[in-house]
């Protein structure tokens, strides 16, 4: 049987092969918003290019030879993530050599260099479908972990502009970076907290349920920005007419209208995922319980929770990642957290700034994403292993 050709590696190998000739792999330039003068990779890594030339042509090897082998496709992953941690250790070098010369002009990565390293991260995932094993995936990733974090820890990048911006905003980078986490998982615990009860009256009480889930649907078919802005003058005028409003810190711009929103936007996610996991639950289950003389709270806590959990923990982290994100925008109310340097970054001409709170937001989605996946993969062998049936 003939098998079937994988387009997708075979795209992706050729993009890698072709980056290899981009004239934007790194660009210089005398200051932050100052021209761009793009460098290609034999700019870059120097003497050193035709090695790096041989890396990239044995990683098209391996994912043409890899097929459906474990282990072959095991090894092209650790390749291609050794090939991220040597891009950005090149781009290092380099910035060090031009810094050494006395030129003081920004050097950054580029396109080529960016597009080369989403390159060998999507190779990564692909070969991460053709092998077990948590260990091994997780080798993989701190193979260009290590070199990252290993260069930057002895300031090999420190020459690198968005590595400069980092060391000029360490301390600012920090608390905005704390502020960030704290109301991304204090809207979520609200509204996990809110959202599952809520579910359960809109699953049970079908009138209102159809009117707490229209509401939720107009909020989250507003935009963002918008709904802050609508929040921004009944808190406002709260603000200045009840005292209690005033000394609790309820404001019209800051924290209370960005908070509100990533709430209903929250409440959304958990409320609807909530009631879609309680209607597929096996109703016989239900009259036994009753039969059985068990309250509607007992049913829900010890007959329905148990069930729905997986479900509601993936609605909690589709509801967690878009909560990382929208508090950025939180920036444009006076709030502040990661959102500010993209902020500044936008105002400025920038990229290097956007980019260094980029990277967090990303590690923090990612991190949140796998901590939760790793949850639900853990409730379903407690769950098998008890004999419970899942949804």
């Amino acid at each position: 049987m003939k098998k079937h050709l994988d387009l997708a590696n075979y795209f992706l190998i050729i993009v890698q092969v072709v980056l290899l000739f981009t004239t934007h792999f790194m660009f210089i330039a005398e200051s932050r918003i100052g021209a761009k003068v793009g460098l290609t990779p034999a700019e870059v890594f120097g003497s050193l290019y035709k090695w790096y030339v041989m890396l990239v042509v044995l990683q098209a090897g391996l994912v043409l030879l890899k097929r459906d082998n474990q282990w072959l496709n095991y090894l092209t992953a650790l390749w291609s993530s050794l090939l991220i941690g040597i891009v950005v250790t090149a781009a290092g070098r380099y910035a060090a050599a031009v810094a050494a010369s006395g030129d003081t002009s920004r050097v950054s990565l580029s396109i080529g260099a960016y597009a080369s390293m989403i390159v060998s991260y999507l190779i990564i995932v692909k070969c991460n479908e053709q092998y077990t094993g948590s260990l091994k995936k997780m080798s993989v990733v701190l193979v260009s972990v290590f070199m990252i974090a290993a260069g930057f820890l002895l300031g090999k990048l420190d020459h690198l502009s968005i590595v400069i911006e980092y060391l000029n905003r360490k301390e600012q980078f920090f608390v905005e970076l704390k502020n960030h986490v704290q109301i991304s998982f204090s809207v979520v615990f609200w509204g996990t907290l809110i959202g599952v009860p809520l579910g359960w009256v809109a699953y049970n009480k079908k009138r209102l349920g159809e009117i707490i889930i229209n509401l939720l649907n107009i909020v989250e078919s507003l935009p963002a920005l918008a709904l802050i802005s609508l929040l921004m003058f009944p808190l406002a005028f709260l603000n200045n007419h009840v005292p209690l409003a005033n000394r609790l810190g309820i404001t019209g711009i800051g924290l209370p209208p960005v908070f509100i929103a990533l709430l209903c936007y929250s409440l959304y996610q958990i409320v609807n995922s909530t009631v879609g996991a309680l209607e597929v639950v096996d109703r016989r289950l239900i009259e036994v319980a009753k039969g059985m003389g068990m309250t509607p709270r007992q049913i829900f806590f010890k007959i329905e929770l148990p069930l729905i959990f997986p479900v509601v923990i993936s609605g909690i982290k589709v509801s967690l990642v878009s909560t990382i994100l929208g508090v950025t925008i939180g920036a444009y109310a006076g709030f502040g957290g990661l959102g500010m340097f993209i902020l500044q970054g936008v105002t400025g001409f920038a990229v290097d700034i956007v980019l260094l709170v980029t990277i967090p937001i990303m590690v923090m989605i990612f991190l949140s994403d796998a901590c939760l996946e790793g949850l639900v993969k853990i409730v379903d062998k407690v769950r098998k292993s008890r004999g419970m049936v899942k949804l």
